[in-house]
């Protein structure tokens, strides 16, 4: 009978995760979206209540890994005022040659900023929390 359940929550997870990601975009509510098409990357950044950071990573970047810590505590500390999503550059599923070429990314870690659908700033590298807290003060008030 636990097996049974176990196997229906699975299935259930699954059905979630796909529904989720055939709309372009998971996560959300204080959480870091992840952005799996030009789709969900357009939905995101059309925000007319919230300021909107892309973060533009590769997992293997070294840069990259360090700031994925800093940018998770700004995402909890700013979630009233700030949505946050990345795309991963190498995720071979998602729309990111389209996504890089349109947004004009050539390097790793890129976060872009927006504010109504339009591009406010962008940062290209490592920042610390109080680098990336200065940064987003500049817009964000």
């Amino acid at each position: 009978m636990k097996t049974n359940k176990f196997i229906s929550l699975a299935i259930a997870t699954a059905v979630l995760a796909i529904f989720a990601a055939s709309c372009g975009v998971l996560g959300g509510n204080g959480e870091v979206k992840y952005i799996t098409s030009l789709k969900g990357y357009d939905r995101t950044i059309d925000n007319d209540k919230k300021f909107v950071m892309i973060e533009f990573m590769t997992p293997s970047s070294t840069p990259c890994k360090m700031i994925a810590p800093n940018i998770s505590v700004i995402t909890d500390e700013m979630k009233d005022k700030l949505v946050v999503a990345t795309v991963n550059m190498d995720d071979p599923y998602v729309a990111e040659e389209k996504l890089a070429k349109r947004c004009r990314v050539e390097e790793t870690p890129c976060m872009i900023l927006y504010q109504n659908g339009l591009e406010v700033g962008r940062n290209v590298g490592y920042m610390t929390k109080e680098e990336l807290r200065v940064w987003l003060g500049k817009y964000i008030k």
